[in-house]
């Protein structure tokens, strides 16, 4: 066989093979933004066996990637450190050293870990 021929076989069999390889990329990379049923079960029986009642129906399947941080505390006072650094106090549960603020949305999200910076806490941002 000639030279020519056999690496216009394997040009061919290389891009059939790439081809191939970015289509199961591409398919994963679109659904991992989904949730499976199994789950979805899974996250219903741990809830009930931690006594809290859910209907899987309610759980959305496709969900975004959600910005999570964490804050460190300067303030020797949870309390004075909401004051001083403007946060909406109703947004607010407090457990002893910690805080947990339910943002209405990423503008808010953003306000609040702005003004958070500008009273001297370090932000550190995962995903």
């Amino acid at each position: 066989m000639e030279w020519s021929k056999i690496k216009t076989i394997l040009i061919w069999v290389f891009a059939v093979v790439n081809i191939f390889l970015l289509t199961i990329y591409f398919k994963e990379a679109n659904t991992s933004k989904i949730l499976s049923d199994d789950v979805l079960n899974s996250t219903v029986e741990i809830l009930r066996q931690n006594n809290i009642s859910i209907n899987k129906d309610i759980i959305p399947k496709n969900y975004e990637n959600m910005k999570i941080c964490s804050v460190e505390n300067q303030y020797a006072d949870v309390g004075e450190m909401i004051e001083k650094s403007g946060i909406d106090a109703t947004k607010i549960t407090m457990d002893g050293n910690n805080f947990m603020y339910m943002a209405d949305g990423l503008e808010d999200t953003q306000s609040t870990l702005d003004n958070l910076i500008l009273s001297d806490y370090k932000k550190e941002e995962s995903n």
